[in-house]
C-alpha cells in the first residue's frame, strides 16, 4: 500500500512538471490568426450571377487585411462543381497577382477568366493564395456558390460573328479550289480554240464565151443564169425549121383539113 501511494504521488508531480514545460514551450509555437478577409462579388449589371461562354467574365475580390501582419497576395484561381454531387468539372487557370497587402489594409481587384462549358448550373469556387509575413503560404475562399452558363446573345450585325464566318467561307473556297485543281486539273484549264481551214474547191463547172473568154457558172448570179437559159430557148436561126417546127406544121394541117370538112358539110345540110 505504501509503495502504490509513493506512486500516485509521483505521477502527480511530473504530470504538473510536464505540464508546465509545455505551456513554456508552447507560446514559441503558437501562430497569430491573420484575420485576412477575401470576398468575391458579381458586377451590378450581373445580378444573376450569369458566366457567358466564350467572353470575358469579370467578378471583384474585396481583399480585407485586418491582422497585423504585412501579408502578400500571390494568385487567385477557381472551379466548376457539379451543383448536387460537388464532383469536379473544370479547374480555372491561376492568375498571379503579387500585390502586397499591408496590415490593416482594404482594396479590390477584378479577377476575369474565360469559360467553355454546356449551358447549366454549376457551382463555383474562387480563392486566393497569399503568403503571410513569417512566409507562410496560405489559402482563403473568396466566393463559393452556384452560377448559370449561358451561351452569348446572337445577332445578325455581330462583326464577331460576321468576320469569323468570312473567314471560314474563305478557307473553305480555297480549300475547294486547291481540290478540284489537284483532282480534275483538266476542268479549270481554258480550251484552245480550233482553228478549221476551209480548202478551196475546184470550180464545178466551166463555160467558155463566143469571144473565146471562160468563167465559172457559180460565181454568175442564178437569175442572170435563167434569163440567159430562156433566151437561148427562144431563139430559133432564120432559114432553118426542126424536126419540131415539121411536126407542129403537119399537125396543124390535118387540124385545118378536118375543120374546113366540118363547115362543108353543115352547110349542105
Amino acid at each position: 500500500m505504501r509503495l502504490l501511494g509513493l506512486g500516485l504521488v509521483f505521477g502527480f508531480i511530473s504530470a504538473i512538471l510536464c505540464a508546465d514545460v509545455v505551456r513554456e514551450g508552447g507560446d514559441d509555437d503558437v501562430i497569430e490568426p491573420s484575420e485576412m478577409l477575401v470576398t468575391a462579388h458579381f458586377p451590378e449589371d450581373n445580378p444573376f450571377h450569369h458566366i457567358v461562354n466564350g467572353q470575358r467574365n469579370t467578378l471583384f475580390l474585396l481583399i480585407d487585411n485586418k491582422s497585423t501582419l504585412n501579408n502578400t497576395l500571390k494568385s487567385v484561381s477557381g472551379s466548376f462543381h457539379h451543383p448536387q454531387t460537388h464532383a469536379l468539372v473544370k479547374n480555372l487557370t491561376a492568375v498571379p497577382i503579387p500585390l502586397p497587402s499591408p496590415a490593416g489594409t482594404k482594396f479590390s481587384i477584378p479577377f476575369s477568366f474565360h469559360n467553355e462549358l454546356k449551358p447549366s448550373d454549376y457551382g463555383l469556387n474562387i480563392w486566393v493564395d497569399y503568403v503571410s509575413e513569417d512566409s507562410i503560404p496560405q489559402r482563403i475562399i473568396a466566393y463559393e456558390g452556384i452560377v448559370t452558363v449561358v451561351e452569348p446573345e446572337s445577332s445578325l450585325f455581330d462583326i464577331k460573328m460576321i468576320i469569323t464566318y468570312l473567314i471560314t467561307l474563305a478557307a473553305l473556297a480555297g480549300g475547294g479550289y486547291y481540290a478540284v485543281l489537284s483532282f480534275f486539273p483538266t476542268i479549270l484549264k481554258p480550251k484552245k480554240k480550233r482553228i478549221v481551214r476551209e480548202e478551196i474547191s475546184a470550180p464545178s463547172a466551166v463555160t467558155t464565151t463566143s469571144s473565146g473568154g471562160i468563167y465559172q457558172e457559180e460565181w454568175i448570179p442564178e437569175h442572170h443564169l435563167k434569163q440567159s437559159g430562156r433566151r437561148g430557148t427562144t431563139k430559133k436561126t432564120e432559114g432553118v425549121v426542126s424536126s419540131g417546127d415539121e411536126k407542129s406544121a403537119v399537125s396543124g394541117g390535118e387540124d385545118g383539113a378536118q375543120t374546113s370538112r366540118k363547115t362543108k358539110r353543115g352547110k349542105k345540110a
